[in-house]
């Protein structure tokens, strides 16, 4: 549906960055530059300018593979603002991978990363002199900015197509629960690829007339320096998986981080994955700050996330505004929602297979609701493991597991068994220094007293490594049982 440009929320999105002409919106430590809101909007125009150039129209299709930087932002902002479809890709994925995209993507333009980089630097080096609107501002409800490929957990990526004005009405919305405002300053550490490194942590905070500082993706070799970029760049707020949040914790080496943290961080927000209450409880306890947990579907973008005052670490939290819920007699969680997606990418034919938001969305998490009408996730549907008819849930053993001393992080999977057709085993990645004999038997002990007879693992295998994805979520189909000697 058309409406006067004045009446969408890109039009809004991108006043609120206007209206910070003179001020830094984003800082970029990966290129050491520091863009104000007027030299944003005109590297925008210029990149899209570029894209046309290439033979880009509205609603053309983009694809971009390339790794977090400024220039991957200012394309995001470009495609927006000029009404084109934007495929990121990240280019650590396997070869095979990227072709299948672009197969079912079918772009008309492919980025080279080289010369958009020219471009924007060229933009960057002008005086800025965008439009309030620009030529091409002929928004539509229905036009389509992101197409995002899943990760591919249970068989080849999917690509899940977004509107843009359901996109920043999502981002809106989050904002006015949390509290997000002009003040802002988000510490962007997410891949730009990944949903959360484009709607958390982009979006959100531009939409809130905050100021992005983008940081190198989090990897075990650059969280030494996480903190000390958080305090030199007066950051406060942050969004982090629960591996990252665990990495930032035990990588810290920054005197003042604590001190830092208890006084000027205002939101730490966790998301992608289960955050497991003892993790968040040793976060609170050693930075003053309650980590906030969302819970969002690559098709549903966020739906809810906790607050500051709510009780006990675990529940993601209420809904946000607008969306509507209910648990089937399966205690599978259905979701309505305004901002559901446009619908996924045909592998065959690239076109979008449009979404039906008449009907609830079936999510394949397990959920309850507290009395407070918190929502908390209690596991995977498709990862319950029956044992002898009983359903167990995965993720209530793990969140009873991981707050033994010595574990680092735990996985639960079903195995085949003779007697009971299936059982839960754990993988278990142990501390540093912690003694492995003392640590499986400290489990085993645990999961004697505190779960039933059925949840009760029966083997637990030590890794070194856990297989994960770009956030540090555990990939669970990876797992390999050790080989008897």
């Amino acid at each position: 549906m058309k409406r006067s440009p004045d009446t969408m929320l890109r039009s809004t999105f991108f006043a609120r960055i206007r209206a910070a002409a003179e001020r830094e919106t984003v800082v970029s430590l990966i290129e050491g530059r520091t863009v104000s809101g007027a030299q944003l909007l005109h590297a925008a125009d210029r990149v899209a300018a570029y894209l046309e150039d290439l033979g880009a129209a509205p609603q053309s299709r983009v694809l971009a593979v390339m790794p977090n930087c400024l220039a991957l932002l200012v394309l995001y902002l470009a495609c927006l603002r000029h009404r084109i479809v934007i495929c990121p890709v990240s280019p650590d994925s396997p070869q095979q991978d990227i072709e299948y995209i672009g197969s079912v993507f079918r772009p008309d333009v492919t980025v080279e990363p080289e010369a958009l980089l020219a471009c924007l630097d060229a933009a960057l080096d002008e005086a800025p002199n965008a439009r309030a609107q620009p030529v091409s501002a002929d928004y539509d409800d229905n036009d389509i900015f992101s197409v995002n490929f899943t990760s591919g957990t249970t068989g080849r990526p999917k690509g899940v197509a977004h509107c843009a004005e359901r996109m920043l009405a999502n981002a809106g919305a989050f904002n006015t629960q949390l509290g997000c405002d002009a003040e802002q300053r988000m510490m962007h550490v997410m891949p730009m690829y990944y949903m959360a490194g484009l709607l958390n942590t982009i979006l959100c905070p531009l939409m809130a007339g905050g100021t992005i500082i983008v940081a190198p993706a989090l990897l075990p070799r650059t969280a030494l320096s996480f903190w000390r970029q958080v305090i030199d760049n007066r950051a406060t707020a942050f969004w982090l998986s629960p591996t990252m949040l665990r990495m930032v914790m035990k990588l810290d080496r920054t005197k003042d981080s604590r001190e830092y943290a208890a006084r000027d961080l205002r939101h730490a927000f966790v998301g992608t994955a289960p955050m497991a209450p003892v993790l968040g409880q040793e976060f609170l306890d050693s930075y003053g700050v309650r980590p906030l947990q969302s819970y969002g579907l690559s098709e549903l973008l966020l739906v809810s996330c906790d607050s500051p005052s709510s009780g006990e670490l675990g529940s993601v939290g209420s809904l946000l505004q607008g969306i509507e819920s209910g648990v089937a007699e399966d205690r599978e969680l259905e979701i309505r929602t305004p901002y559901l997606f446009a619908g996924y990418l045909d592998p065959e034919s690239g076109a979008i297979d449009r979404a039906n938001g008449l009907q609830p969305f079936s999510t394949g998490d397990l959920a309850e609701f507290d009395d407070r009408s918190c929502l908390k996730i209690t596991g995977r549907k498709k990862d319950l493991v029956v044992v002898g008819g009983i359903n167990v849930s995965p993720a209530a053993i793990e969140e009873q597991l991981q707050s033994v001393a010595g574990v680092s992080e735990i996985a639960v999977v079903g195995e085949g068994d003779d007697v009971y057709g299936e059982v839960p085993v754990a993988f278990v990645l142990l501390e540093k220094s912690a003694d492995e004999a003392q640590v499986l038997e400290d489990l085993r002990e645990s999961a004697r007293s505190e779960l039933p007879a059925a949840s009760r693992p029966a083997r637990f295998y030590p890794v070194d490594k856990m297989p994960t994805g770009p956030t540090g979520k555990i990939q669970k189909r990876l797992l390999v049982r050790p080989v008897s000697p």
